[in-house]
């Protein structure tokens, strides 16, 4: 019954004052949901140029990989489709359902997402045998590098660096040169 009414006045206010009032007003409220989460996004892909690109510092920073298991083992799969289709009044979805949606838009970055509530650490630990290798990128500084060996060198079992090199030919990324 409380969601029928609520239905109620979303639909009267949406006619009222016009879809986007109404977006505008639904964005803030769930961003205020938003804030009791913690979301970590992932993508399934190490060689995405378009990700390398962007969060990446056009090829200067890194990649984690991860093993899938564990705390990664949870991760899901975003969607994308042309409209985040929700139905706001029901709980389950603005906690489930909508925290993996996303437009067309970015549906190259392939992302898979872990959600958690927001705790009052800072900081979200994870098992160290989780990361399985760093993934530098093509234009990462050598002494940044020589950074990350150094300290791979102090972790038991040794963590695996390579390097992301770009093939003009094939127009992709691969990870053939390891480092010692």
């Amino acid at each position: 019954e409380r969601y029928e009414l609520a239905k109620a006045q979303i639909k009267h206010n949406g006619v009222r004052f016009g879809s986007h009032v109404l977006l505008r007003e639904m964005s803030k409220s769930l961003n205020t949901e938003l804030e009791a989460l913690r979301i970590y996004s992932l993508s399934k892909r190490a060689d995405n140029m378009a990700l390398w690109a962007k969060y990446a510092d056009d090829h200067k920073g890194y990649c984690l990989e991860f093993s899938n298991s564990g705390l990664f083992a949870a991760a899901r799969d975003v969607s994308y489709g042309n409209i985040v289709d929700f139905d706001p009044t029901d709980p389950k979805q603005i906690n489930a359902y909508f925290l993996f949606q996303k437009t067309l838009d970015w549906q190259t970055e392939e992302e898979v997402r872990l959600v958690a509530p927001r705790g009052s650490e800072a900081i979200v630990g994870f098992d160290p045998n989780l990361l399985t290798r760093i993934i530098v990128g093509q234009r990462m500084p050598d002494a940044e590098v020589n950074v990350i060996q150094k300290w791979s060198n102090l972790r038991s079992p040794k963590l695996a660096i390579v390097r992301a090199e770009y093939d003009a030919f094939e127009h992709k990324l691969n990870f053939s040169t390891v480092l010692e």
